[in-house]
């Protein structure tokens, strides 16, 4: 009987865990790859359709949303994301990239499956991850919904080294309830090709080499003593105040009066600009 009991606190125990958060394979030009390891959803529920998100973590980021996706699930009219601004969030654009954006606003759980338009279900996520990588299994997932009206246990967890407001990449897991057609893990990359990205904030430039040279600036940075003045900043050029990132005035600033900033606080301070008095950066 103890055996038992133990046995229930230990499926209840890794359901409320959110699941543990992967190291990033490395790159090699494909927007995805197979983990090679089964899905994991014992204990959950199969008995109704539902979607749940984890609260942002400490640093504003979306990390984990799971669900039982089904076609009762029903996804209205898209809401407007404009106002929203996640973790690592910048306007960058280049005419080389399809849509010219950098980033997109990218669901965790797809719109599709009546995916939510907020905070919890959104990344900054580069156009390369939302199109080329998790879009083919969204609508793999999609399509056999709509062709067999089974249902499919659905995981989607983004990965962030450190503090860091951009995510590595985004691991998908999937199994269908009724039958074994559908059951992947796989990791999408957060990844631009031709792009070099700093993952700490979110600043991006046309790659020079293969090499990051970001980190290559980081630690040339550490080296003679700068890197502890050296922050991200958001600034709101119309009131002159700067906040952190992951502040509720950086996320509720409208987009002509944000510009992203990474550098000293003292220089800041020297153009005019004040701290929050919010989040006190």
């Amino acid at each position: 009987m103890k055996s038992i009991y133990v046995k229930k606190f230990l499926v209840l125990l890794f359901l409320l865990l959110p699941a543990p958060a992967l190291a990033a394979p490395a790159f090699h030009g494909s927007a995805s790859i197979s983990l090679e390891i089964p899905p994991s959803f014992e204990g959950m529920n199969a008995s109704s359709p539902f979607i749940r998100y984890d609260q942002l973590d400490e640093y504003g980021r979306a990390t984990c949303a799971v669900g039982l996706l089904g076609p009762e699930l029903i996804a209205g009219e898209r809401a407007p994301m404009s106002g929203l601004y996640p973790a690592g969030w910048r306007s960058d654009a280049y005419s080389f990239i399809d849509g010219n954006f950098v980033y997109n606003r990218c669901h965790l759980i797809g719109h599709q499956f009546a995916g939510a338009e907020g905070a919890e279900n959104i990344i900054t996520g580069t156009r390369f991850l939302n199109v080329q990588g998790m879009l083919p299994y969204e609508n793999q997932v999609a399509d056999y919904i709509q062709r067999t009206r089974h249902h499919v246990f659905y995981r989607a967890t983004a990965s962030y080294s450190g503090s860091n407001l951009l995510c590595d990449g985004v691991t998908l897991e999937a199994q269908s309830v009724e039958d074994n057609e559908i059951r992947f893990v796989v990791w999408c990359f957060n990844v631009q090709p031709g792009i070099a990205i700093d993952y700490r904030t979110g600043m991006n430039r046309l790659a020079e080499t293969s090499a990051d040279i970001f980190e290559e600036e980081y630690r040339a940075a550490k080296l003679i003593g700068k890197s502890d003045e050296d922050h991200a900043y958001v600034l709101n050029t119309k009131s002159m105040r700067f906040h952190k990132p992951e502040c509720s005035g950086a996320r509720d600033m409208k987009e002509a009066n944000r510009q992203d900033y990474y550098g000293s606080r003292s220089k800041l301070i020297e153009k005019g600009y004040q701290p929050c008095g919010t989040c006190k950066p």
